[in-house]
């Protein structure tokens, strides 16, 4: 079973002006340039991304601070520099929803741009399935799965039981979690095999969450 999800639109809003008071650098003249984020609805109307609790942006370790985190829509950046890069954001989903990771080229060619990436939300949720309902609509999904489900309400009584539990426990725990179809997939797609992956428990379906509390249990 997969964790249920839909796609959303999310649109860099980026815009750039030269500042004549400032030499240019290596011939290239110094710009002031801000990025906003959000989504973009069905009838192509831009709506606040409320399903992000953050947004980070990693940018060209020759600024001196290249990471900035900002928790607040529309996840502003002002910035001012010479130089076009590619850069990351990581964007964390609500209510430990998971992550989006956008890879994006700044380029100065035209004063003002939008650049629209295709992301996949979880929504089973229901904090981020209501949110989710700003910007379009969003399949029904099953009752087993849904937060008030016994198992889901374990959650943190799970999180300790790991944190305490013995080598053997842990590793079947990880072996559960790592068979799961929509893990398993996640891993197979990761670019690098060293590349960090996170994955909360409550992103999990309920079946599986039902099968580590049994482990923890000591019941497997």
């Amino acid at each position: 079973m997969q964790s249920p999800t839909v796609e959303r639109v999310v649109r860099l809003k980026i815009q750039q002006a030269v500042i004549p008071s400032i030499p240019p650098i290596d011939g290239l003249p110094m710009r002031r340039w801000s990025m906003d984020i959000c989504l973009v609805g069905p009838q192509g109307e831009e709506v606040p991304a409320r399903i992000f609790e953050s947004c980070t942006y990693f940018l060209h370790p020759t600024f001196e601070h290249p990471k900035r985190r900002f928790t607040v829509p529309p996840f502003r950046l002002d910035e001012q520099g010479w130089g076009e890069f590619d850069f990351k954001i990581v964007a964390k989903f609500i209510q430990n929803g998971g992550r989006a990771t956008i890879n994006h080229e700044l380029s100065f060619s035209e004063s003002a741009v939008a650049v629209d990436f295709t992301i996949m939300v979880p929504y089973h949720i229901d904090e981020l399935r209501k949110v989710l309902l700003e910007s379009g609509p969003v399949p029904d999904y099953s009752i087993e799965d849904r937060d008030d489900h016994p198992v889901r309400q374990k959650i943190p009584q799970m999180a300790t039981a790991i944190a305490a539990a013995n080598e053997e426990i842990v590793g079947e725990v990880v072996k559960t979690i790592v068979a799961y179809p929509g893990v398993s997939d996640a891993l197979l797609k990761r670019r690098h095999r060293t590349e960090e992956f996170v994955i909360q428990l409550g992103q999990l379906p309920s079946s599986v969450l039902e099968i580590l509390f049994n482990i923890l249990q000591g019941q497997y």
